[in-house]
């Protein structure tokens, strides 16, 4: 698997202090051990300015060298955003999927090709949305590709502690943390990397239903 992080703004986790208009890479780290847990050989190949050459370079050696390549960031709705434009260039079949009904993690594109077999995966580039993605559409995805099904990764259901509201038509996940034997909801937005730290599963809300009370069972795709 390979791993690519895009965007001029986009610099090293460990850059102190940060530089004005700058953003750390919470993201190359995060896919990186979740997919040498699940027992992925991972290549990561650093963050990638947004210039077009560049990008397709680091790109195609990627692909040649992985059977899964994921790209973070790059796939919101801007003129700056290049990864659409790699994924419609691969042939056969190219691009798939271009968004979800999934919130976080709407600008999600995914892709591949069939000779060599390919999967490329453009995640959200906010720390959130990319950790919802990873877990609930690409962990899939490589069991899959693996043969195999989901397993420990699982779903499981817990009592929640709270309330949790969300939208009619789109599948919500929020970040939960485990308390009293109950799963509670952490506020949190797309680009929130401090409710990853106290998050230990995501609360999924399907596409039909707007509200789980306190005390009702919810899925929850564990951390």
């Amino acid at each position: 698997m390979g791993i690519l992080s895009t965007g001029d703004e986009i610099v090293p986790a460990e850059t102190f202090p940060l530089p004005l208009g700058c953003v750390r890479d919470a993201n190359e780290t995060f896919l990186t051990l979740l997919f040498r847990r699940m027992g992925c050989h991972v290549t990561a190949y650093g963050i990638v300015p947004d210039v077009p050459a560049t990008l397709q370079e680091v790109f195609r050696r990627a692909e040649s060298e992985n059977d899964v390549v994921l790209l973070s960031g790059g796939s919101s709705v801007s003129t700056r955003d290049l990864c659409l434009d790699l994924l419609r260039t691969t042939s056969d079949p190219g691009l798939l999927v271009r968004g979800l009904n999934l919130s976080p993690g709407k600008p999600t594109l995914i892709g591949g090709s069939r000779t060599p077999s390919r999967l490329m995966v453009g995640l959200p580039g906010h720390p959130l949305s990319c950790a919802v993605v990873a877990l609930t559409v690409v962990v899939p995805l490589v069991h899959m590709l693996r043969g195999k099904g989901e397993g420990e990764d699982s779903p499981i259901l817990v009592r929640t502690g709270d309330d949790v509201v969300g939208r009619m038509g789109v599948e919500e996940f929020f970040p939960g943390e485990f308390r009293g034997g109950l799963v509670w909801p952490i506020p949190a937005k797309s680009g929130y990397v401090r409710a990853l730290r106290r998050c230990r599963g995501f609360i999924r809300l399907p596409e039909d239903r707007e509200t789980v009370r306190a005390g009702e069972e919810v899925e929850v795709c564990l951390w």
